[in-house]
């Protein structure tokens, strides 16, 4: 079980980046919005892939300091809400719940912060 794990794992690596690669060489508006054959989603996803074919170079000018910036905040955040207690650690939200609303919409943050104290 755990070798053809390993094998499929192995091909999804080679084969996935190769197939997107070819798509990517083909049809460069794929997905896009102005495109023949628009998707919602499409434009994140396209863009995670591009970021991973073209590497950090791809990305803006100052976001991987905002990403260093956010990640050190949240540590810092974790470890203050641990530090405090429980009598008043519940003022403070939880980062990795925060970061739900990347993933569910925004809709969802204040169901979130409710939900957490």
């Amino acid at each position: 079980m755990f070798v053809s794990q390993v094998i499929g794992t192995a091909m999804g690596c080679v084969i996935s980046p190769c197939v997107f690669w070819i798509f990517y060489k083909a049809f460069p508006d794929l997905g896009m919005e102005s495109s023949e054959y628009p998707a919602p989603f499409a434009s994140v996803y396209y863009s995670m892939a591009k970021l991973g074919v073209e590497g950090f170079s791809a990305l803006p000018k100052e976001c991987l300091k905002l990403c260093y910036a956010f990640f050190a905040a949240a540590i810092l955040i974790n470890i203050i809400r641990d530090a405090l207690g429980k009598k008043r650690s519940w003022f403070i939200p939880l980062s990795n719940g925060n970061g739900n609303t990347v993933l569910f919409g925004f809709q969802f943050r204040p169901l979130t912060c409710v939900l957490e104290a």
